[in-house]
């Protein structure tokens, strides 16, 4: 592994002890439930940037697990196929942890049924840059030069069955693209 993305986890558990999440009961709750963290909040702490308003995405092959350590509930979301995101997951809970600046955790329960990886799911981000995993040990990126470039092609495949869900991914699709060239990004 690159010397940069061992550094990176060091960053990452200052960036989680700061908003007081002890990183030690957060890497071990992810290893019992074969947990990994994804998405920009991993990103983040591989470019050295901090983002308003951004949680923690984490996914879980199926739907069984604990909270996380002194979380405190914030909604649950049940879902169908398709339904959240045209992403194959079947609930979304979300939780607050961190006694001094609290952080969002959303859960995502991922359908076991049609994926045997959570990196196969990962592998199926909009944006190349966000391919990006830590599972509690260390951090994986897929796509490293995409994150060196700041760049990469909008990749979803809109998989809709109706009108509705259809709307829904464009709809996402713009507010996507719009926040990362916000945040200096190149989507082509």
């Amino acid at each position: 592994m690159d010397s940069k993305y061992i550094d990176s986890v060091s960053k990452l558990k200052l960036r989680f002890e700061e908003r007081g999440i002890k990183f030690s009961d957060l890497r071990l709750w992810m290893k019992k439930h074969k947990i990994i963290a994804a998405g920009s909040y991993i990103l983040q702490t591989l470019i050295d940037e901090d983002w308003d308003d951004s949680d923690l995405d984490v996914y879980i092959l199926g739907d069984t697990y604990n909270p996380p350590p002194n979380a405190k509930l914030l909604k649950t979301n049940f879902t169908s196929k398709y339904q959240y995101q045209n992403m194959d997951i079947i609930r979304v809970t979300e939780w607050s942890v961190g006694e001094k600046d609290p952080l969002v955790i959303q859960i995502m329960s991922i359908n076991p049924l049609e994926f045997t990886s959570l990196k196969d799911f990962i592998d199926l981000y909009d944006l190349d840059f966000c391919k990006v995993m830590f599972d509690g040990d260390t951090i994986e990126v897929m796509y490293p030069e995409s994150i060196k470039t700041k760049s990469s092609e909008y990749g979803r495949k809109d998989r809709s069955k109706t009108l509705e869900e259809k709307n829904r991914w464009y709809d996402r699709k713009k507010m996507r693209i719009s926040k990362y060239k916000g945040r200096g990004f190149n989507i082509y």
